[in-house]
């Protein structure tokens, strides 16, 4: 008997379908394209506004080896340059910074 039901169940869902896509495909489809592209538009336009400020360089990349790991580490682009952390802005020298914390819980 369930067996049944859900059996007409999903021929009626069948017909329903058929006849509402026939019907509001179109027109539907041109909405949601025109919605999409305005989304799509406008996440492409935040990207790349915020790129600049977004853009983060790994320190092993950037030749700042002591503050690898360091939980102080910032390493984002401000106008062109990196602003490593607040205690040195330009990033330890030596090979072991003195301010350095570990980015794991001990």
């Amino acid at each position: 008997m369930v067996d049944t039901l859900v059996e007409a169940t999903e021929e009626v869902a069948e017909q329903v379908q058929s006849a509402l896509v026939s019907e509001l495909d179109p027109p539907v489809s041109e909405f949601i394209d025109s919605i999409l592209e305005a989304y799509l538009g406008i996440e492409i336009a935040v990207e790349n506004a915020s790129q600049p400020v977004m853009h983060t360089v790994e320190p092993i990349l950037n030749n700042h080896p002591a503050c690898v790991g360091c939980r102080n580490y910032h390493g984002q682009m401000y106008g062109g340059n990196v602003l490593v952390c607040g205690m040195h802005p330009y990033g330890w020298e030596g090979e072991q910074c003195p301010d350095w914390e570990s980015t794991w819980k001990e």
